[in-house]
């Protein structure tokens, strides 16, 4: 051989190829002997899936890749297999790749974060949680953290519903409200003269007037008319009954006529009678 560095590789089928690297000198006479090969170890076929998919699977401390695992080799023994996904709590077991075996490991992640499933009678009720508006029924909330809720569904035309609940981690949970209708009546107002209408503070239009489905119970009731002046009531609304009210802003006064010879009165261009009035 040359004198310099040089590459030995020794290949033999079924088994590790041997490398090495050695010198030559002038005047060397190098033997290489009882080469120590080593049998190939039989790698073992697998795969791992996992519900959801998008777990990173481990086995012992060599990341294989994320789920779905279709095919990958290991040589045969014991491992811890761990699968980790955020959200979902951590997979660990002890399992044990065979030779000359196909293996497949299915795999069930257990999510750290609560369910609710939220549905109404009647449907359509606005669900809040923690007073912030999370959708209408049927509802379903899969994001929440252990810990305890006020839950409260709101419905026009039915009495608010609020539940307390305390969930713990990874807890699914049915809730179902029934809602119950709120008994109403209603309010008729008439006024001398056009007005505005406040019913609680706010602004329903003017007279004459009509409103239908008024809650049961106490209400407040302000009258304004065009010049400014105005009349507060405070009324109470029965179930299935109408209220009426009526209000007159004019102040009247008496006025006696007598004509001779007796005549036809009118007072601003309206007919009022024969004299005398």
């Amino acid at each position: 051989m040359k004198v310099g560095k040089h590459k030995i590789k020794v290949s033999l089928q079924g088994y590790e190829n041997y490398k090495t690297e050695l010198e030559v000198n002038p005047g060397d006479n190098i033997k290489l002997t009882e080469i120590p090969l080593k049998k190939l170890t039989q790698m073992v076929s697998f795969s791992v899936n996992s519900d959801p998919v998008g777990a990173m699977v481990w086995f012992g401390d060599k990341l294989i890749g994320q789920t779905p695992v279709l095919s990958a080799k290991l040589p045969p023994g014991t491992y811890i297999m761990l699968l980790k996904k955020e959200g979902y709590k951590d997979y660990a077991k002890k399992i044990e790749l065979i030779p000359g075996k196909k293996q497949v490991f299915d795999v069930k992640l257990q999510s750290i974060y609560c369910t609710l499933n939220i549905t109404s009678t009647p449907e359509e009720a606005t669900i809040y949680l923690n007073q912030k508006e999370r959708g209408k029924t049927p509802l379903l909330i899969s994001d929440l953290q252990p810990g305890k809720y006020i839950i409260r569904a709101v419905k026009k035309g039915y009495k608010d519903s609020i539940k307390e609940i305390e969930l713990a981690e990874g807890q699914k949970l049915d809730l179902n409200f029934q809602l119950n209708k709120i008994a109403t009546g209603s309010l008729k107002i008439s006024c001398d003269t056009t007005s505005k209408v406040y019913l609680d503070n706010s602004y329903v239009g003017k007279t004459p007037l009509y409103l239908k489905n008024i809650s049961a119970g106490k209400h407040k009731v302000k009258l304004i008319a065009s010049n400014g002046k105005s009349k507060t009531f405070y009324i109470r609304i029965k179930e299935n009954k109408t209220y009426k009210l009526s209000h007159q802003f004019a102040s009247y006064g008496y006025l006696q006529i007598k004509v001779i010879p007796w005549g036809i009165i009118y007072v601003d261009n309206k007919k009022r009678g024969i004299d005398p009035i």
